[in-house]
């Protein structure tokens, strides 16, 4: 009986069990490379996130507060307080907001809070630089449409991440318009801009707080915001 024979002929080639060391450090070095090329670019949107979440949020306070002093008939104080905490050798900076009726309208013991305590996303904040030129709102020199200063400090009965902070107001009255002077006087645009903790000031082509910012400008007569992005 013919026996068949099964062999191929051919020599089969031996598994190979992993990387050699070269071929390691090739592997290693490429995705260190691609770390390199990519972590700027994943910062970088995550910054422009944040900024346009900080926006949306700001924006949406201000409409907020502006609704309850229409539909309550009542004042009420969109308040920006420092944060006490020094961030990248900032100390006190503005990024945390809060809605209020404020006692003093009402008459009532302690500040009535619309809207609680809300940081503003991280790693963002309104900017302060060039003595408050590109946040106007946020300048203590300037007063309201009474001549009267636009900062304070929390007092005892806030509640307790707001003690003792201080913080800068815009109030609604109770019609919905602003208690800001007339932006065609002395006072300037009244303005807010936000931009990147850690970014630096331009001064070339343009001067601007970075490179990066979103800027909201409020129009006293109308009370609306609007948003301007580079």
């Amino acid at each position: 009986m013919p026996s068949f024979n099964h062999h191929s002929g051919s020599k089969s080639s031996p598994l190979r069990g992993g990387f050699t060391l070269v071929e390691l450090i090739v592997v290693l070095a490429i995705m260190a490379i691609l770390a390199v090329l990519t972590v700027p670019s994943i910062k970088g949107t995550l910054d422009s996130i944040n900024l346009k979440g900080a926006a949306n949020m700001t924006v949406g306070q201000l409409e907020l507060a502006r609704q309850t002093a229409i539909t309550r008939n009542v004042q009420v104080e969109f308040r920006v307080y420092a944060d006490p905490t020094t961030l990248d050798g900032v100390a006190n900076a503005y990024r945390i907001i809060a809605i209020v009726v404020p006692a003093s309208f009402t008459g009532a013991a302690s500040d009535q809070y619309i809207s609680p305590a809300i940081g503003l996303p991280p790693d963002t904040v309104f900017d302060q630089s060039s003595a408050y030129t590109y946040s106007t709102l946020l300048d203590p020199s300037k007063l309201d449409a009474s001549s009267v200063t636009r900062q304070a400090t929390g007092s005892s009965s806030d509640p307790l991440q707001l003690q003792n902070r201080v913080y800068m107001k815009i109030t609604f009255l109770p019609n919905g318009t602003l208690n800001l002077a007339d932006t065609s006087a002395t006072a300037g645009t009244w303005c807010l801009t936000l931009r990147n903790l850690h970014a630096k000031a331009v001064t070339t082509p343009n001067p601007a707080p970075a490179a990066n910012y979103i800027s909201m400008v409020l129009d006293p007569a109308t009370s609306r915001a609007r948003v301007y992005q580079p």
